[in-house]
């Protein structure tokens, strides 16, 4: 556990022994996740080529539905906003692709 100061720009550093831990280089991508229940901001290391962004323009609400029966254990990150009357669009951050129509997926680098 460490302190740190966050700057004026909402940045941290993350101390150089736990990017040591991490295998964390300089240009590395990690994932920023805020769970809101219990206050608590995560950060998690992306290896490139192991997670997916997928984006759809159009979901109804049992396709969501289905995708997280589906996917749920390998989905890292969803979020949706309504697009229309009862479609949503939604991207998503998987360590597989989302084989669902109208999902569109590439490898996070």
């Amino acid at each position: 556990m460490e302190v740190t100061k966050v700057d004026a720009k909402g940045r941290i550093t993350i101390p150089s022994y736990m990017r040591l831990a991490m295998g964390l280089e300089g240009g590395g991508r990690v994932f920023v996740v805020y769970d809101e229940e219990r206050g608590v901001i995560e950060i998690r290391l992306v290896k490139p080529g192991t997670m997916f962004l997928c984006v759809a323009d159009s979901v109804e609400l049992q396709e969501l539905d289905d995708i997280v029966r589906e996917y749920g254990q390998h989905i890292h990150s969803l979020s949706c906003i309504r697009s229309g009357s009862d479609a949503l669009k939604c991207k998503i951050v998987s360590e597989t692709p989302i084989e669902f129509e109208g999902f569109m997926c590439k490898p996070v680098e």
